[in-house]
């Protein structure tokens, strides 16, 4: 069930290979600019993982990086799955407007073919494979993640 409240701390997987100890530094350089820009993400931490998540009523922002290039998704839920479809239809049917604000970038998996239905957009053709290029790599994600966060807003 969708919570706005804080949920418990986990614990955070320890980083045993080097890709996630790259993956720990990465967030670390990404997350404090990420969360200035989208407070959403401020209680996030860095993990040894190649996402970060936080949801909010019902709705999951997903920031990926790739070696070489980055994504943020956004997946909708309801509490059964007629709400769910219908949540994701909302979506769809912005998605011209969607593709205005954002461009042609968008891709949708509906509830047919996912069971957590998704929108996705590309935020950077750079990933993580070049450590010297990080600090611009985190840029194109910071402004793109608000520029998509913004332009789903309305249909989520």
């Amino acid at each position: 069930m969708p919570t706005d409240g804080p949920t418990p701390t986990r614990p955070i997987k320890e980083a045993t290979s080097q890709r996630e100890r790259d993956l720990v530094a990465f967030w670390e350089l990404a997350i404090p600019s990420l969360s200035k820009a989208l407070p959403i993400f401020a209680t996030t931490r860095p993990r040894p993982y190649a996402f970060i998540t936080k949801s909010v009523r019902g709705t999951t922002y997903r920031v990926n990086i790739k070696l070489d290039d980055a994504s943020m998704w956004v997946m909708v839920r309801g509490r059964t799955s007629g709400e769910t479809a219908a949540r994701f239809e909302r979506l769809r049917k912005g998605q011209g407007a969607l593709k205005e604000a954002f461009g042609e970038g968008i891709g949708f998996v509906g509830p047919e073919d996912a069971t957590h239905p998704f929108i996705g957009a590309r935020l950077s053709d750079r990933g993580m494979r070049n450590r010297d290029a990080w600090a611009e790599v985190i840029q194109d994600i910071v402004a793109n993640a608000v520029r998509f966060y913004e332009a789903v807003q309305p249909f989520a």
